[in-house]
């Protein structure tokens, strides 16, 4: 019975072979991925972790790329990759707030520049029809 059965085809789990140079490149960049993804948490200092995430990233899509070409395992190198990638996010983030707040207190501050300017000239101005009236008064 079992005979006539068309014979199912097997399915053997392989491997794909590790590269020595791809996962080199993917440690590297997981471990200095993951310090300027820790280091994009400090606040105000992680803006810094951009110098190091963004070789990291490089170095995991490098390792992604080659892995690709020669038929090896993407699975390092594509977890390194991301976690990269999210520190140099961060840190990009962390960038363009700080910038904006630098903004803002410059904006703030030529404010009161130009605030305190006006009650500069104002006081001049009383200052001087106050001595005017002075001379006024004497010359009577």
């Amino acid at each position: 019975m079992n005979e006539n059965l068309p014979q199912q085809p097997q399915y053997i789990a392989t491997q794909r072979p590790e590269s020595g140079t791809v996962t080199a490149l993917a440690v590297v960049s997981i471990i200095f991925g993951t310090i300027g993804l820790l280091g994009s948490f400090i606040p105000c200092l992680g803006a810094f972790a951009i110098w190091i995430a963004i070789p990291a990233a490089l170095c995991g899509a490098g390792a992604t790329f080659m892995a690709k070409s020669k038929g090896c395992s993407i699975g390092l190198p594509v977890v390194a990759f991301i976690v990269s990638v999210l520190g140099v996010i961060i840190s990009a983030v962390q960038i363009v707030a700080i910038s904006g707040a630098a903004k803002a207190a410059n904006d703030g501050v030529q404010a009161l520049d130009a605030e305190m300017k006006r009650d500069m000239k104002a006081r001049q101005e009383e200052v001087q029809r106050q001595e005017q009236l002075q001379n006024e008064k004497n010359e009577q």
